[in-house]
């Protein structure tokens, strides 16, 4: 029944916010899809940029000593805006509070391309009930599937290409492009005050491209540091932590170039990759994260297969029947002129609701609103 009511559009949905959303609960995924590319948006809920500003720590007052200034400043009738300390006071207690960290911090998108002029994106569906989005294409006159979805039980997401009978098919995609998250530090400018100059922090560590054994994917590390101003021994803190992101394929990938928006050649960059034919399109990516100990800076080893990916299909689909099979929403059609609604997640329920008629039609005659009902801990409302 949840499947009939699935989140599907018949366009592109290139926008972050109208792409389909699917997780397992650590990893999450945002497909977005455009004209000319499938874009998939990766973040973790345990993955942050964990730097925190601690300056100024030795001149944070006590409340007895702030507030003793605030009371002593009422007494004299003089304003805290026209107190040239209290200004300076609160602009370094506020400093910190302008830097853009503790943050969540993105793992970065994954670019596939196709050519327009043999491929046309038509659409998305995602299916509630089992938390796969079916991308659907147009090549050759022929409407094709990409297949997605977040497996369950590990930080991993499976693609899968298929022809209208469900069997494998061919990729279309041409290009791939694994796109560390890097922005520009909305640091505040340095300034000169009377404890001597702001201190000036370093952007974040750039990523370290991985190699993936067999030539058929594209991966990188990047550690998150835990001070705000690493020590200058050069050795990681022990509270550093770290990403590393793999993409793979049963594509061959290669170095090429291609006609750039000028005509002139555009020649592939260190994570991107021209992506050879592959009679069945199959695709993995995998995330680690975790301190900068436990995730080195080593090479990744994927290799998507059909029975790797059918076993996390088979675990994936037991853990949403599972979860499905302990949320209900019931819908109490003897209610007159309404329905009442009973949810439950989380645990199982065979209560059933209903309510008498009479109340309803007093209710109603009456224009009180219905009493609401309390059932296993879930607060139900009559709804008109």
């Amino acid at each position: 029944m949840l499947s009939d009511h699935a989140i599907a559009s018949d366009r592109p949905a290139p926008d972050f916010f109208a792409g389909a959303l699917l997780g397992n609960g650590g990893l999450g995924v945002v497909v977005c899809t455009r004209p000319d590319a499938v874009v998939l948006r990766l973040g973790h809920n345990a993955v942050w940029d964990i730097r925190t500003a601690e300056r100024h720590r030795d001149q944070v007052g006590t409340f007895r000593e702030v507030f003793g200034r605030v009371e002593r400043l009422s007494r004299e009738g003089k304003k805290l805006s026209e107190d040239p300390w209290f200004a300076e006071y609160c602009r370094l207690m506020v400093e910190n509070y302008a830097r853009v960290y503790p943050r969540p911090f993105p793992c970065g998108s994954i670019v596939l391309s196709f050519d327009r002029r043999h491929t046309e994106l038509l659409g998305h569906r995602l299916d509630l009930a089992s938390g796969v989005c079916d991308v659907f294409l147009l090549r050759a006159n022929v409407r094709v599937t990409l297949r997605i979805f977040v497996d369950m039980t590990e930080d991993r997401v499976w693609l899968r290409m298929q022809d209208p009978e469900g069997r494998d098919a061919e990729s279309p995609f041409d290009r791939v492009h694994l796109m560390p998250h890097t922005e520009k530090e909305e640091d505040p400018p340095p300034r000169t005050g009377p404890e001597g100059p702001s201190v000036v922090v370093p952007p974040l560590p750039g990523p370290t491209v991985l190699p993936v054994p067999g030539g058929k994917g594209l991966a990188f590390h990047q550690r998150l540091p835990f001070e705000e101003i690493p020590a200058r021994t050069g050795i990681p803190h022990p509270l550093d932590r770290a990403i590393r992101v793999g993409f793979a394929s049963t594509a061959t990938l290669a170095m090429d170039s291609r006609p750039g928006v000028t005509g002139e050649p555009v020649h592939s960059g260190i994570l991107d990759r021209g992506m050879g034919p592959a009679p069945a399109f199959l695709a993995c990516v995998r995330v680690d994260q975790g301190l900068f100990s436990a995730v080195p800076a080593e090479p990744v080893v994927l290799s998507p297969d059909t029975p790797a990916l059918e076993a996390a299909a088979r675990n994936s689909s037991r853990v949403w029947e599972d979860h499905w099979s302990r949320s209900a929403v019931v819908l109490d059609d003897d209610v007159p002129h309404g329905c009442l609604l009973s949810f439950g997640f989380g645990e199982r329920s065979q209560t059933t609701v209903s309510r008498d008629s009479s109340e309803q039609n007093r209710s109603r005659k009456e224009n009180v609103p219905p009493k609401p009902i309390f059932v296993d801990g879930v607060h139900n409302i009559g709804i008109v």
